[in-house]
């Protein structure tokens, strides 16, 4: 039976909803844990609504809280009642400790920072360590752009842009690496498919990186 225009137009729309619900879902859906999903989800949100401060600040919160709960939960004398360190923060040390447990640290690495476990055996942060230290410490300035046809600073939220897109990919990939994980460790409820990362709204905001 052939689709007539009003047909193609529901499919159309239908396939748009099913798109969008799937990626404001994507993080509750695959971490399927309150401790940490929410920080994601509404980092998400936040971003979408071009309030990249605060979405910054919160994905990169729900980076901290999904290590911290995970190898809190990957502790011998875990017994269900979850008890976190008020000292143990993103830091190389917690992504050391977190993939001598088998954690896959290795989908926080920056695109392009291929040094990544060199610098993690170091007191060089990783990026994705020093970008928290830098922001949710109110630290922005490194994202002061020059405007050259009026030679003035300027600081904007949307100065964060590029960067907020670059973390909401990461975030896409770390989730799907560590809801496989978790569910292999039975820290996750069994027999719940994990969806695949969705398309990133700031897509048109990433920085172009020149191939090697």
């Amino acid at each position: 039976m052939q689709m007539t225009y009003d047909d193609e137009l529901r499919a159309t729309f239908l396939a748009k909803v099913h798109t969008e619900h799937a990626r404001r879902t994507y993080f509750a859906c695959n971490l399927m844990n309150p401790a940490f999903h929410w920080f994601f989800t509404q980092g998400q949100q936040a971003l979408e609504q071009e309030l990249y401060i605060p979405g910054v600040s919160s994905i990169l919160n729900g980076i901290e809280a999904s290590l911290r709960v995970t190898v809190a939960q990957l502790h011998p004398d875990y017994a269900g009642e979850l008890t976190l360190s008020p000292y143990q923060n993103l830091s190389n040390t917690l992504l050391r400790k977190a993939r001598e447990l088998g954690v896959p640290i290795k989908s926080l690495a920056w695109p392009g920072e291929e040094d990544f476990y060199t610098k993690l055996e170091t007191k060089e942060n990783v990026f994705v360590v020093q970008l928290r230290h830098d922001v949710c410490h109110g630290d922005i300035l490194q994202f002061i752009e020059m405007m050259e046809y009026e030679q003035i600073q300027l600081l904007t939220p949307e100065c964060l842009r590029s960067i907020a897109a670059e973390l909401l990919a990461v975030s896409f990939a770390w989730t799907y690496d560590l809801a496989g994980f978790r569910a292999r460790r039975g820290l996750r409820p069994a027999g719940i498919e994990i969806a695949n990362p969705p398309e990133n709204p700031l897509a048109a905001w990433l920085p172009k990186r020149s191939k090697p």
